[in-house]
């Protein structure tokens, strides 16, 4: 069964200033992903850590690169041009939390959500880690941008899981990813609220190990072998616009 893996992040080792390369081409081959997108958080800059990722995709096609912006950098605007100018990175990753901002006060979202919308650049918003990072801080974009498509990642987490999932439940371009979701109650709250056609298999790699993440779904005798490939592969397919490969 083809597994396409909607959040992982590229490990920087922090002592020698280098990325973990070898790492996930290691956990892909472990664990069978046939396609994982990939984002860094660390670098020298937010431009050379999203150089990187894109560099390393190119010559290993079973990654593909998801950018990450930051709205409180004055370099935010002309990352985002470059990004779109690409034309290479199919998502685009916000983190409050990382980055140390309140959604609701970055008017730089504004121009994101538009282009993001515009270019069909699909948006992964970091939930359930805090005030930071609340689903409902970003429901005012969501509602001004309905064109614009967002993963609520985590399904907010161990915070706020069942109200990210009731917002989801409202917005037909919110999909909910289950990198770091391992509360079987809430994973069957999503299933009874939202369409399964909208849930994506994440595996939260290296914070998580991708093993434990994929075996999570054993547990639901309730999903039948189709709604399991949807989840595993299908549904990011037809957001991302992709195929396996």
């Amino acid at each position: 069964m083809s597994i396409v893996d909607i959040h992982a992040h590229l490990r920087r080792n922090s002592d020698q200033n280098l990325y973990e390369y070898e790492e996930q081409i290691q956990d892909v081959n472990k664990n069978g992903i046939t396609v994982r997108l990939l984002s860094s958080l660390r670098g020298e800059s937010l431009h050379m850590q999203n150089l990187a990722v894109l560099e390393f995709c190119k010559t290993h096609r079973e990654f593909l690169p998801c950018a990450v912006l930051n709205p409180r950098e004055e370099s935010c605007g002309k990352e985002l041009e470059w990004i779109l100018a690409t034309g290479a990175f199919p998502a685009i990753e916000l983190d409050p939390l990382e980055h140390g901002y309140i959604p609701e006060n970055e008017k730089k979202l504004e121009d994101i959500f538009r282009a993001c919308g515009e270019k069909g650049i699909v948006l992964k918003l970091m939930t359930g880690h805090g005030d930071r990072t609340h689903p409902a801080q970003w429901e005012y974009y969501i509602r001004r941008y309905p064109g614009t498509r967002v993963v609520f990642l985590h399904m907010g987490g161990m915070w706020d899981g069942y109200s990210t999932i009731d917002i989801a439940k409202k917005y037909e371009n919110v999909w909910l990813d289950t990198s770091e979701v391992f509360e079987l109650p809430l994973f069957r709250y999503a299933l009874r609220n939202v369409p399964v056609e909208r849930i994506l298999f994440g595996s939260g790699f290296p914070e998580r190990f991708t093993e434990c993440s994929i075996s999570f779904f054993r547990e639901f005798q309730e999903l039948s072998e189709a709604d399991h490939k949807k989840i595993l592969s299908e549904n990011a397919v037809r957001l991302l616009g992709t195929e396996t490969r």
